[in-house]
C-alpha cells in the first residue's frame, strides 16, 4: 500500500494541516492543496482528500468511544468497577470487529500470509490481554463483593421457643406444632 505524502510532512505542518481539515469541517481541500504547495509541499488533492477522510474517521471513532464511555459511566453512577467492566466489554468489542475486518481482507488485495499472520498474532496479543484484564476486574468485583458481606451487620439470630409437655402451647409466631412434643 503506498504510504501518505502528508505522513512524510514535518510534524508542525502536519498539526497545522489537521487544525484546518477539522476547522474547515473537512472541506476546501483545493485550498489546502494550493497552501501545502505555497510552503513547499507538494500533495496533491487526492491524497490530502485520503488523508482528511481517515483522520476524519480516527476522530468519530475517538467521538464514539468517548460518548460509549459516558453512557458507561452514567449506567454505573460513576462506580469503577463497573466502569471497568464496560470499558473491557468495549474492548472486546473493539478486538472482535479488527478481527472480523481482518478476516474480510481480500487475499489478492494482500497475498502476504506473514502480514496476515502477524496481524492475527497482534490481535491475539490484544485479545489475551483483553481476557486477563477482564478475568482481573470479575476477580476485583467478587472480592469487593465479598468483603461487603463481611463489613454488613450479623442478622438478628433467631430464637425458637418450644413449651416441652405442654400441649397446644406454642411461643408467639412459632410454627403450627412446635409445642407438641
Amino acid at each position: 500500500m503506498k504510504r501518505n505524502k502528508v505522513m512524510g510532512l514535518p510534524k508542525a505542518v502536519r498539526d497545522w494541516l489537521d487544525a484546518a481539515l477539522i476547522e474547515g469541517n473537512f472541506s476546501g481541500y483545493a485550498a489546502l492543496t494550493e497552501e501545502l504547495q505555497a510552503r513547499g509541499y507538494e500533495i496533491s488533492k487526492s491524497g490530502l482528500q485520503r488523508y482528511g477522510s481517515n483522520l476524519d474517521e480516527r476522530l468519530a471513532t475517538v467521538r464514539d468511544t468517548a460518548l460509549a464511555m459516558q453512557m458507561v459511566d452514567r449506567a454505573t453512577d460513576g462506580d469503577g468497577d463497573s466502569k471497568s467492566a464496560g470499558l473491557m466489554a468495549l474492548l472486546q468489542t473493539e478486538i472482535f470487529s479488527t478481527l472480523q475486518a481482518l478476516k474480510g481482507i481480500d487475499q489478492e488485495e494482500n497475498p502476504d500470509p506473514m502480514k496476515r499472520a502477524a496481524a492475527l498474532a497482534a490481535i491475539a496479543k490484544n485479545a489475551a490481554a483483553s481476557v486477563r484484564a477482564s478475568i482481573e476486574v470479575k476477580k476485583h468485583q467478587r472480592e469487593a463483593a465479598q468483603a461487603d458481606e463481611a463489613d454488613a451487620p450479623p442478622s438478628a439470630p433467631t430464637l425458637e421457643v418450644r413449651f416441652v409437655g405442654v400441649p397446644g402451647k406454642t411461643a408467639p409466631g412459632a410454627p403450627e406444632g412446635a409445642g407438641e412434643a
